[in-house]
């Protein structure tokens, strides 16, 4: 069973530019190499009629099954994200490729949605699968708490972000 969790945070920009920090290849690889702890990462966008199709390849460090890094090994991520630019929406999937990656499905969604003229509120909404028995309900919610441990940093990071342009 997939254990789920909300995130929320407003930004003072209005959607649509929030939308352009979160689908700026640049900005993508920067946050693995700096929020993400990837050593290595390339991100890639792709435009198509109301669509942008961003795909993050990042090289990290491996996971054993109780989450913890193993920096003897690397895995190869990827993040990949799907925006509709008209309902400031989108789809997320995230997998490691090598270790645990028919097992473990990382996945949500995230919305944009307008307060007023020049703020909006950043949604994003997460589904953890373990196809482990007997600990993968236990090891979907380590993987949660991780990454709402995560999101206060990436937030102020995402502001900061935003502040310079």
């Amino acid at each position: 069973m997939a254990k789920k969790s909300k995130f929320e945070e407003t930004f003072d920009v209005p959607p649509e530019k929030l939308m352009r920090l979160l689908t700026d290849p640049e900005i993508k690889k920067a946050e693995a190499l700096e929020i993400g702890g990837a050593l290595e990462a390339d991100a890639k966008r792709e435009e198509s009629a109301g669509r942008i199709r961003m795909v993050l390849n990042q090289k990290v460090y491996a996971r054993g099954m109780d989450g913890k890094k193993d920096k003897s090994k690397t895995d190869r991520a990827v993040f990949t994200e799907e925006w509709n630019t008209s309902t400031f929406e989108a789809t997320w999937t995230f997998r490691m490729e090598e270790t645990f990656g028919d097992r473990v499905k990382v996945e949500g969604r995230k919305k944009l949605v307008a307060k007023g003229k020049d703020a909006c509120l950043y949604v994003d909404e997460t589904s953890v699968d373990v196809n482990v028995p007997v600990i993968g309900g236990m090891i979907a919610g380590t993987v949660l708490s991780s990454l709402g441990k995560a999101q206060p940093r990436l937030m102020d990071w995402m502001k900061k972000k935003l502040h310079e342009r």
